[in-house]
């Protein structure tokens, strides 16, 4: 069971009728209707469900997480999901993991980044219980371990440009070598390869949804953040008029970081959409296989220091 959170976010909207949108990673969508996080958190069977679309730091533990919920058992448990946990950290070295739900500090509900830090800073250099859940097989299992957080001593660690279930390996770095027009094509032919194994057929590259993909691509490698919503308030189809494209999008936003090799880190990008649940119409892999789509266009960008953050713009129309 894939875990339905922020690694990475997909949306589809309507021009006439939305329901109420919000994003990743949770990650972390297709079909007719209009996907948005909370229709995904309905839909997913997933035992972690996000309460909302942006990445926090905890800078007392020196990692970054996401309001959520944590099904364990019959039990629904607030807590705070971990995006990224990285080596060396307080957050690390205290047992916990990327991917994990911080769920309580001496009993304190740690029901956001920013709980959580007052929650620390509060029993600083004092012993306290930890509880959280990590996911084994496809459930979560209810975990306790100990700690004592000085936070005069932790530093904060520049925050990735982006929103991401999981890292891949300790190292965190540009791509070697970026060649924008090779890995967009490269992420071109795994869409049509995914799609035509499916039974899907191939979409048409469209030139207008290249150039929106990349665009917004470059904005967010730009501006650090990871959103289907820009700094100003701008959605997918809002974005979209920009360009003259005036019917529905469905726009997929991933990112990976911890790899030197740009086609490595977009075939990452593209197998997390592709390993979601086949069952659920609202993800991202529903939008890469929707039958109905016609024409699609990518964008690729680096992040400084992060890996690399890809967009993918389908549309139901054969745009140019």
């Amino acid at each position: 069971m894939v875990v339905n959170c922020p690694r990475f976010l997909c949306r589809h909207h309507s021009p006439i009728v939305l329901a109420a949108l919000a994003l990743l990673h949770l990650s972390n969508l297709a079909a007719d209707a209009a996907p948005d996080a909370s229709k995904a958190r309905r839909a997913s069977a997933s035992p972690i469900y996000s309460l909302s679309n942006k990445q926090q730091a905890i800078g007392a533990l020196g990692a970054y997480g996401i309001p959520a919920y944590a099904m364990i058992g019959r039990q629904r448990c607030r807590g705070t999901y971990l995006s990224l946990v990285r080596n060396g950290t307080a957050a690390y070295t205290t047992g916990l993991r990327s991917e994990d739900v911080l769920l309580s500090i001496n009993d304190r509900v740690t029901e956001s980044p920013s709980v959580t830090d007052k929650i620390i800073a509060e029993f600083s250099s004092q012993p306290v219980r930890v509880k959280y859940a990590r996911k084994v097989g496809n459930v979560l299992s209810l975990r306790e371990t100990s700690a004592t957080w000085n936070i005069a001593s932790q530093t904060e660690t520049t925050p990735p440009s982006g929103e991401t279930m999981s890292t891949y390996g300790s190292t965190v770095s540009k791509p070697k070598s970026f060649s924008r027009g090779e890995l967009e094509n490269y992420m071109i032919q795994l869409i049509n390869n995914d799609r035509t194994a499916d039974g899907a057929g191939t979409v048409h590259r469209s030139s207008t949804l290249e150039k929106m993909a990349q665009a917004y691509a470059d904005d967010i490698g730009k501006r650090g953040f990871f959103s289907h919503t820009d700094p100003e308030g701008r959605n997918p189809q809002m974005r979209a008029q920009i360009f003259g494209i005036t019917r529905s999008i469905g726009e997929n936003l991933a990112f990976v970081t911890g790899g030197a090799d740009g086609r490595d880190m977009v075939k990452r990008c593209q197998t997390n959409m592709m390993n979601e649940p086949k069952d659920d119409p609202t993800n991202h892999r529903a939008n890469i296989l929707n039958p109905k789509h016609k024409s699609v266009g990518v964008g690729v960008a680096p992040y400084k220091g992060a890996g690399v953050v890809t967009v993918q713009e389908f549309s139901f129309e054969d745009l140019p």
